[in-house]
């Protein structure tokens, strides 16, 4: 995922709503800070098997380095992410649409993922320098390390990936990220990308059911949210109902707009491959749920609609017909009219199923309250 015009909102996001709090493990591994640190047995991290949301995939593996186990799904679930749509809108025409539309590390959801695993997270945003001058937060990474703790960070496609250790004399961090499974990928400290979440210790996390509810507040609020009456002509992300709307639009002027054209190919296939995983996350969690929650027959119900989105979508994954991301073995020259009118039908029967899909969750937060 690379950042177009966005750089700045999410940082101003960020800044204004991430936890700048850190609490220290009673762990520690490696040495002292100017010292190298390796965390034991890093693990793999992959496209579709561990999730199209890095930000879940990665934070999940994580946990489980710090001895605690909480799923791709239940994170999806539990950050609204699972349910969510969203899409932005920049003002200027080269920077109008941005790959970051689908992405999970905004304030928001990390603020929910954080609630529901018992952890403050402490984040350093500075995406909007050319230089972020990323080595000044090593005390901070190499805290973390100390403490038998990973460290999300980015990859250089700007994608969430892990640091689990740092070689004092390279001064490089090791990373694991979703391009490369379980090889180790050395960033030199000088070109940390800016982006850091550190994950803080453990704390008693609230039961499973609370952070569902969270969560799926989080994405009945999203549906009818409208972000652009409050943008006083500024860029904005534009959610739900409203998002399918913006990206529709879009889509349909990237026919004859060649400027839009060339800037939505990749946010456009990357925006709906994440929502189809996450409506994929979001089913299978679902079900879980309604083993013991009062709102059984909501819930599965709930999940069935998630499955129908999935089904809906097959082509996409079977003929390669639409929305055609690397594993379609494809090209921008291939996205033509009879391709983007495929894309429209496609999103237009999405954008339906979700708004049921809303209504179904919405019955199901009354019984579960």
């Amino acid at each position: 995922m690379t950042i177009g015009g966005c750089e700045v909102i999410m940082k101003k996001m960020w800044m204004a709503a991430c936890a700048l709090v850190v609490t220290a493990s009673a762990l520690a591994v490696g040495g002292a800070d100017g010292e190298s640190v390796v965390l034991k047995d890093p693990p793999s991290l992959s496209w579709g098997k561990d999730g199209v949301t890095t930000f879940c995939g990665a934070l999940s593996k994580g946990l489980a380095m710090d001895g605690q186990t909480v799923s791709y799904e239940e994170l999806m679930v539990d950050t609204g992410l699972a349910f969510r749509v969203r899409w932005f809108q920049g003002v200027e025409e080269r920077k109008r649409v941005c790959p970051s539309s689908p992405v999970g590390e905004f304030p928001e959801e990390t603020g929910l993922a954080g609630k529901a695993i018992g952890r403050s997270f402490k984040g350093v945003v500075r995406l909007d320098r050319k230089d972020p001058h990323m080595g000044d937060c090593l005390p901070q990474i190499m805290k973390e390390l100390q403490a038998g703790r990973p460290v999300l960070g980015y990859d250089r496609a700007l994608n969430v990936n892990l640091i689990y250790g740092y070689e004092a004399d390279a001064k490089e961090v090791l990373t694991r990220d979703f391009f490369n499974g379980d090889k180790t990928v050395k960033i030199p400290l000088a070109k940390l990308p800016g982006h850091l979440i550190m994950l803080g210790g453990k704390s008693k996390a609230p039961i499973p059911e609370e952070n569902a509810i969270r969560g799926i507040e989080h994405a009945v609020k999203n549906w009818t949210r409208d972000e652009a009456a409050k943008s006083n002509g500024k860029a904005f992300y534009a959610y739900g109902k409203q998002g399918y709307e913006r990206w529709i639009k879009d889509l349909k002027e990237s026919d004859t707009n060649d400027v839009l054209a060339q800037m939505m190919f990749q946010p456009n296939w990357w925006t709906f491959d994440s929502l189809t995983d996450a409506r994929r996350a979001g089913g299978k969690h679902l079900r879980v749920l309604a083993k013991t929650s009062k709102a059984k027959e909501e819930l599965l119900q709930a999940a069935a609609i998630c499955d129908e989105i999935g089904k809906a979508s097959a082509s996409v994954y079977v003929k390669h017909d639409a929305f055609t991301g690397p594993w379609s073995g494809k090209k921008q020259d291939a996205w033509d009219n009879a391709m983007r009118q495929r894309e429209l039908a496609i999103l237009e029967n999405t954008r339906d199923l979700d708004e049921k899909l809303i209504a179904q969750l919405a019955l199901a937060l009354e019984k579960m309250k």
